[in-house]
């Protein structure tokens, strides 16, 4: 089992512009880059 917290969207270092809350009314569109990036940021965590 691994644990991974406070998993940013951040590309080459640079934080992915997002201010604020998640509105779950708002289309998924809207917060889909800024989701790939944080996942993709924390399989690379637990990979190494």
């Amino acid at each position: 089992m691994i644990f991974v917290s406070g998993m940013t969207p951040r590309e080459n270092g640079k934080l992915l512009h997002h201010i604020g809350q998640v509105v779950p009314e708002a289309p998924v569109e809207t917060y889909r880059r800024a989701m790939e990036l944080a996942t993709k940021n924390a399989l690379t965590a637990a990979k190494s």
